[in-house]
This record gives structure tokens, sequence and C-alpha cells, in this order.
């Protein structure tokens, strides 16, 4: 599935930096913030197959109330202060750097409003470089190519603008602040012997004042927040086969940071703004498709949907947050079909919570799990299973959870998260994997104190991620001792052309390999387990071999797929009625004759693979197939 990323904004407009004075001022109002990390997610390029499910359960969120001097007349009824960006008191002090330098905040101070029902100005709160993140930076060049903050020392010498379009804080913590926007310039200068000089070019604006002076960087790029639909699509009975059509649409929005709160909307955007392909579809039972695929879609009542961005920054019209739905119906037969009135009665409106990206399975282990004594830790390779979550609740008091599934590449993983341990369960960090003594296994684990969440990067993703639940993200990795005859080795989905057990006789053959001596004790090692092999199958893992005389010591070795007849319920190598009469006795009673039933002659996992006739698990139809088989049917 391709991804579509919310890129930030570019900020390569005209910058006014001046010299002005700044003068301290006392926020009526004081509040204790406590700093925390705040999860941002990430949208796909093209609508993906989003599936609804509803809420079963919620967390419980323990809650710290922070310490706060409120005006008497303001109201708390809320315990969060989630604030509003305001301005920017300081900006960071460095702004001229050698090249190769990380980029440095170091003074940054912006303040932000916490809303209140006081008449009097909303209470104030102000954050240090601190709850700022320098990867949610973007750096842009004069050609407008730009670079996340964290890759600031790869830049080569020039003029550059650093821009700043994200939230900081966190809401949980009762200390976010939302849509902190702005931006200012530096210049990287290299000082290596060859280089050309650049000196950084300064407008000024020099006032004499017995105050310390402070350099103020403002940008003329005018953004708006959406505010309100104005008009809906005038169109929303359609004959199938028809295309989207959203004429008429109208939404209202107001200036950022406007100093005329009573602007609800004067901005207005009509159609033209808005791209067919960013709609969402969806029908009754939850499945999704984007708009520019309205056409394929059958009869059925559907809500259009619509939560992105619009406009263009370079434009001075970039309006930010636009989400609303409405519903809207296709009539099937175009001949007989009837018009539609359509009713006044108010639209559904979809109201998004944070989302949160999840870990949902290694699709590919790391290329290199077998190491030598002395090597280092490579997670290349690695490739995972994700899916991102949010919810979300309309005015119809309607809740859901939307899911996305990603697969992703994993780039680098920060080693702070990651812990190395051996089956006596002593841990290990990566700086030390390479001390690690051979011939011997260890697991590999993600999380960091206790918590099982871990900040990753991602092949062809900018912005570093955070993802959770990483509890299940962890494999095993074997070290070799080079001047050892037994040796680990690793098998990749290679099939077994026989198996059998014995001393003496070389009866377990993987295609492509040399026959191994296996013997029952390779299945006596604690930690380690191979699987019941049987001709047929295909296995991936691990083997640890003495090459002298291919004999299997030890290993992990998994199942990928069984074989044996499809049919065969009870393994026995033959198909007849006794199959169909286990799957329909597992059916039944599945605590005594399904998966790790009491009785002797349940059903194994094997006999639930090769039992399933046409792929969609085990049912009835499966024994009535097998049935048909052996009647000829």
């Amino acid at each position: 599935m391709k991804v579509r990323k919310i890129l930030s904004m570019i900020v390569t407009s005209a910058i006014l930096v001046s010299t002005m004075t700044v003068p301290t001022t006392n926020a009526t109002t004081s509040l204790s913030v406590q700093k925390a990390d705040t999860v941002f997610a990430a949208d796909t390029e093209t609508s993906p197959a989003i599936t609804t499910t509803k809420i079963t359960t919620m967390a419980n969120v323990v809650k710290t109330t922070p310490t706060t001097t409120l005006p008497s007349n303001t109201s708390t009824t809320s315990s969060h202060f989630s604030s509003i960006f305001k301005k920017v008191i300081n900006y960071p002090e460095k702004t001229v750097y050698n090249k190769g330098e990380k980029l440095d905040i170091k003074g940054l101070l912006i303040s932000a409003t916490v809303n209140s029902n006081s008449s009097d100005d909303a209470a104030e709160i102000q954050y240090d470089e601190s709850y700022f993140k320098i990867g949610d930076f973007t750096v842009i060049d004069k050609e407008g190519r730009a670079v996340s903050g964290n890759r600031f020392s790869t830049l080569p010498a020039g003029e550059y603008t650093v821009s700043h379009y994200d939230s900081i804080g966190d809401y949980y913590s009762y200390n976010g602040c939302n849509d902190v926007v702005f931006s200012y310039n530096v210049t990287i200068i290299d000082d290596s012997p060859n280089a050309t000089k650049t000196n950084p070019v300064t407008t000024t604006i020099t006032t004499t004042t017995t105050t310390t002076s402070t350099t103020v960087i403002i940008s003329t790029h005018e953004t708006y927040e959406f505010k309100k639909v104005v008009s809906y699509p005038s169109k929303t009975v359609y004959n199938t086969g028809e295309e989207l059509d959203i004429s008429g649409l109208i939404v209202g929005a107001s200036q950022r940071n406007s100093n005329y709160p009573d602007d609800e909307g004067s901005k207005q955007y009509g159609e033209k703004y808005f791209k067919i392909n960013y709609f969402t579809v969806t029908g009754k039972n939850g499945n999704s498709v984007s708009g520019n695929k309205f056409s394929t879609l059958p009869a059925g009542e559907y809500t259009v949907s619509y939560d992105q961005s619009i406009g263009d920054y370079y434009s001075f019209n970039m309006c930010f947050n636009v989400k609303f739905s409405y519903n809207v119906t296709i009539n099937g037969d175009v001949q007989n079909s009837t018009t539609t009135t359509t009713t006044t009665e108010e639209p559904v409106m979809w109201m998004y919570g944070t989302g949160v990206d999840h870990f949902d399975g290694i699709k590919t282990l790391p290329t290199k799990t077998i190491y030598n004594e002395g090597d280092e830790f490579d997670l290349s390779g690695l490739v995972i299973n994700a899916y991102h979550s949010v919810s979300r609740h309309n005015n119809k008091g309607e809740s859901e959870v939307l899911r996305t599934d990603y697969v992703w590449e994993v780039d680098n993983i920060a080693s702070e998260y990651i812990t190395i341990s051996d089956f006596t369960g002593k841990t290990y960090t990566v700086d030390e994997f390479t001390k690690l003594s051979g011939d011997s296994a260890y697991i590999v684990k993600f999380g960091k104190g206790g918590y099982s969440s871990i900040k990753l990067s991602i092949r062809g993703d900018e912005y570093e991620r955070e993802l959770y639940g990483v509890s299940g993200l962890t494999f095993r990795v074997y070290i070799n001792q080079p001047d050892k005859a037994s040796q680990f080795i690793r098998i990749d989905n290679a099939e077994v052309e026989s198996f059998e057990y014995g001393i003496s006789n070389y009866g377990f053959k993987l295609k492509g390999m040399d026959a191994l001596r296996i013997d029952m004790d390779a299945h006596m090692y604690p930690g380690y387990e191979i699987e019941e092999i049987r001709k047929g199958d295909v296995v991936s893992g691990t083997l640890k071999i003495d090459s002298k005389n291919n004999y299997v010591i030890l290993g992990d070795l998994k199942i990928v797929k069984y074989g044996g007849e499809t049919g065969d319920a009870n393994c026995d190598n033959t198909l007849s009625m006794a199959d169909a009469v286990l799957i329909m006795q597992a059916l039944a009673n599945p605590n005594k004759y399904g998966i790790d039933g009491t009785d002797g002659r349940h059903l194994t996992k094997r006999g639930e693979s090769i039992a399933d006739m046409n792929g969609d698990g085990i049912t009835v139809l499966d024994a009535q197939l097998i049935q048909n088989k052996l009647l000829g049917l």
C-alpha cells in the first residue's frame, strides 16, 4: 500500500528579519507544565481500504492535574489545558552554523493561550525549546528542497529557512499546544581551506532602547483554519456509474492567530480547491474507496467525507484541518430510478481523535540473523506489519475506530530501544553485542523502560514514527564461533524431502541441501524447538549442525506450510470418512476434539491446516467436500 504523508508546509516566502526590542512580560496566569511526547500519524497517498469497527473498550487514563493559577472567573470544567499557539517570544540564539553542525534551537521560547470562559484575556502559557523535537522542524533551501531538522548536519553551505508546523507537548500530560507555526532564517558556512566563504545576509532595523535587543523573524505567509461548511455539494442523489460531483461546495475559514476572534469563516473556498481523490466514500458495511472510484460503487447509501488541508501555501491561501462529511444515495436501475428529494436533515459531522500507529507482526526477519563473534548488530532487511488507528465520533452520537494497514521497511531503530538477552535472562545493550560469546542464541526485544513503544525510521519516510504495542516485536539471533565444527545455519522455506530419526542414517533431507542425521536429542535443549516435521512440509528457521558428520545438534525450526493430502484431518496419510467425522466432532465439541482438546484423537494444527478444502478455514462444508471426493462427485 502506498503511503501518503501529510507534508509539513514549506516556508519559502520572503522573510523579514528585524532587530527589535522584546520586553519581558509577566503573564497574568502561571501554569506548571510537564514535558511529554506527542504521537502524530501519516495518511496514505491514495485513500486505502479503511475498515471501521465499533469501540468496545476504552483505556483508562491516569490523570495528573497540573499546578494552575487561573483568574477567578475562568471556567475549569476540563482539567486538560490544550493551548493555542500565540506568538514567538524568542527565536533560537544560533542562526549561523559551520558545515556539519547540528540544528540548535537553544533560546527558543513561544507563548500560547488557554481557552477560558473569562471575558478577560485568555490565560497565557510559555514553552521553551525542551518541548520541541528537532525532527519536527523542516529546513528549506533557496530552491525549495527540504529535509527534516535531524538531517541539518548533512546540508551544504548556504542560506536556509527553518520552519515548524506541528503541535508540541502532550494532551494527556496537560501541556499540549496546537498548531505551532513559525519560521526563521539561518546560514551555513564552510570553513574548510578550499571553501568559498559566504557571509550571512541580514536586514536589520536598529532601535535605540535601554532594554536587550532580540532578533525576530516574521513570516509574511497567511494561513487559515477551517471553521464550517457554508454549503454542501448540490448533488446528493446519483445513478450507478456517475462520477462524484462536488459542485456547490463552499467552506469557511478564518485566519490563524487572528486578532479578530469573532471571525468564524469570512474566508471562503469553493469546490475548485478540493481534489476528488482526497474524498473518502464509505458504505453501510464500513468499506471505503477514494472519491475517484465513486463511479464503480453499486447502488446504496454512502457517506462522503473529507479530512485534508486545501489551497496552496505559496499562494497565501492554505486552509488547514478541513474535516466534514455528508450523505449521498446511488440509485440502481437508471431507467426505473426515481428522483429522491433531499431532506434538510443535519448532515453527519465527524470529529477525530489523535491517531496512533501499532505493531502488527514481523513480515520479514532481518537479512542477517546468524553472526560470527565480533560482528556488529544489523537490522537491515527487517519488514514489519503496522496499522494506524484513530477514533472518531459524530453529532449523531455514534463512535467508531478507523484502521489503516501498512507494511514498513525499517530503516533504523535507535539502540536505546533494543535489548538483547540470553536464555538465563541476562541482558545486554546493542553496544555490547560485539562482545557476546558465540555458540549460542540470543533474544532481541524492543521497548524502553517497561513501555511497549519505540521510535523508528521507515524507508522512504522523512519523519520519525512512534510505534506502540511492540511487545511482540522480538526474534532470535545466533552467534557462531568460527573455529568450532558446530555452526548455526539458516533455513528459509525449504521443502522436506524425507524425515526419519536415527543416528546411523541420514534420514533428514531438505531440498537443495545435503542429507542430515537427526535423533531425539535435537529436541532436548531448553529454549530451542524443532516442530514435528513430515515429508512434504515447508520449513524455516535455524539449525545447529556438526559439520564433520552433518549431525543436527539442536535448532529452531518451524513449519511454514504443512505437507500431506488435502482433507487428511487425522493426518494418517489416507483420505477417508474418518477425516470428515473428525472435522464434525471438532466443530461440535472443540473442548474435546478441537486443537488442544482432551481426547487423544483431537484435531492438530497440521490436521486443521490440510483439512481445509477451500481455503476459508475449517467448516461443515469441508466435511461435505471430503465425502464428495470419496464418492467421486
